[in-house]
């Protein structure tokens, strides 16, 4: 039997009305089913979103594959850490065919104007190089020049 447009129609809300109907009667199986839709959207939602900007979308840099991140390390207790300003000055005098090289690191500590103190994380970066190579017009944040 081919049914027709109209008549698809009319046998969808026929089922609609019907799953409304036995919906109804179980409010505990109802929500059981809301709540397990209402979990999945939002753990495929979530993931998605995730995958998206990191694996997706490309860094909103000039040239993304020619970026590259120092760090010094041992093979004991500490595999990697940063190294000093005196290093760093040596690799901006001795790496001359990088385009830009930029410092920062990072660390917690304790601010207090005399009330209760407050733990802030904070950044330091080497200020001309750090946002010309990452072409930042202006920090939305406190940061302290190295």
């Amino acid at each position: 039997m081919i049914r027709t447009h109209w008549q698809s129609w009319e046998a969808l809300l026929c089922d609609l009305r019907y799953t409304i109907r036995q919906l109804r009667k179980s409010p505990a199986f109802t929500g059981a089913v809301v709540l397990t839709l209402t979990l999945a959207i939002g753990a495929n939602t979530a993931i998605f979103s995730v995958v998206r900007s990191v694996l997706l979308e490309p860094l909103p840099y000039k040239q993304p594959e020619r970026l590259l991140a120092l760090w010094q390390g041992d093979a004991g207790n500490n595999p990697w850490y940063t190294f000093s300003y005196p290093r760093f000055q040596y690799f901006q005098q001795h790496l001359s065919d990088l385009a830009e090289l930029a410092a920062y690191d990072d660390e917690v500590a304790t601010y207090s104007d005399g009330g209760e103190p407050l733990r802030v994380e904070e950044g330091r970066v080497s200020a001309k190089p750090f946002f010309r190579a990452w072409r930042k017009a202006r920090a939305r944040t406190r940061f302290s020049a190295v």
